[in-house]
């Protein structure tokens, strides 16, 4: 932020463009699975997908896991880290270097323990 004030939005935008574009790239849904869908209500879709997490409680509680940890990588980051951080002296940037990293590796052992 120091460096540029708006690089927060930038970055965002460039997420959301770079979402887009992999969406984009993903495969057709057959016609009548969207009809189907778009048929329904919001309600009922919503009532459908509690029925199947009612049914499924391997599946909540993987969600619920991933809810978890997210918020506790969060809460380590900014109590544990930025104090740290802070009593080192380092420049502004450094903090959002090393958040950005812990971030990167977060995803990288996701994806190599396959989820």
């Amino acid at each position: 932020m120091s460096w540029l004030p708006t690089a927060p939005y930038w970055l965002s935008a460039a997420s959301a463009l770079a979402a887009a574009v992999i969406a984009f790239q993903l495969p057709a849904i057959a016609a009548g699975a969207v009809a189907k869908e778009r048929a329904l209500p919001f309600t009922t879709l919503i009532g459908s997908a509690f029925a199947y997490l009612r049914k499924t409680p391997h599946l909540l509680m993987l969600m619920l896991q991933g809810v978890a940890i997210f918020t506790l990588v969060r809460i380590v980051q900014v109590n544990l880290f930025q104090p740290i951080l802070a009593s080192k002296q380092l420049p502004l940037p450094t903090f959002g270097f090393v958040m950005a990293g812990t971030t990167v590796c977060e995803i990288a052992v996701r994806f190599a323990a396959g989820g």
